[in-house]
């Protein structure tokens, strides 16, 4: 509480770009008074948060964070990973991303058990967003049921989409298997597999698990660098 009020009332006499609070314990009240203080009308100069390791913020802490964030126009980075959040904590980053004037490029969700009905969440705020670069949901407990291929389907509609920037995602360790690939594969390609060459040369990055089939992970996993580029491979572990 009394960092989010340094934030609250530092202003230009005491700016902060970063905080880090790792493995802090924060929870429901800290994650509060830091949105508080990061609304509209507060402070303006911190560019990444990063929260990591806070299994006791879980999704109502997620939730009164983003009741602030969601009118913040300054933050660029946010860091959630390993702080206990699950499907409820979706829809809360959703309007933080559907916010008109938000600056957030890159969003750091790994470690949580997110699934299919959180990243359905998130991207329900993407319909008009031009900021997001980088999401990272690996290791969200993704998996092929009929709620995670919907969102799977959502996100590579998102990613191939003009005015989206979102060109860089991490699905690492999510087991989405070849439903999953190839639902995203099939949205990738308008809706045919036959033939598919993976995702458009928009996408500098899309992590997929290593357990997928080896013809499946080469096709999902290509880095194509677009017209009269020559594409990338990503590399299988053996």
């Amino acid at each position: 509480a009394c960092l989010a009020e340094i934030l609250r009332l530092g202003g230009a006499e005491l700016p902060m770009a970063y905080l880090e609070m790792l493995d802090c314990g924060v929870g429901y009240r800290g994650a509060h008074a830091l949105g508080q203080s990061l609304m509209c009308g507060q402070n303006r100069s911190l560019l990444t948060l990063k929260l990591d390791y806070n299994s006791s913020l879980g999704s109502d802490g997620c939730k009164a964070l983003c009741q602030g964030l969601r009118t913040n126009a300054s933050l660029k980075q946010l860091h959630l990973c390993y702080c206990g959040l699950d499907e409820d904590a979706g829809a809360p980053l959703g309007e933080v991303l559907s916010y008109a004037k938000t600056t957030l490029q890159k969003l750091h969700l790994q470690g949580n058990k997110m699934r299919g009905g959180g990243l359905s969440g998130i991207l329900s705020g993407m319909d008009n967003n031009n900021k997001l670069e980088y999401l990272s949901l690996a290791d969200n407990a993704i998996a092929a049921t009929d709620e995670d291929l919907e969102a799977l389907e959502q996100l590579a509609g998102v990613m191939q989409r003009e005015t989206s920037l979102l060109s860089q995602v991490d699905l690492l360790h999510n087991r989405i298997g070849e439903k999953g690939a190839n639902t995203m594969l099939a949205a990738f390609n308008g809706g045919e597999l036959e033939g598919s060459k993976g995702p458009p040369g928009k996408i500098q990055m899309l992590q997929v698990d290593h357990s997928l089939p080896d013809q499946l992970f080469n096709t999902l996993g290509r880095l194509d660098a677009g017209k009269g580029g020559k594409g990338k491979k990503g590399k299988k572990k053996k």
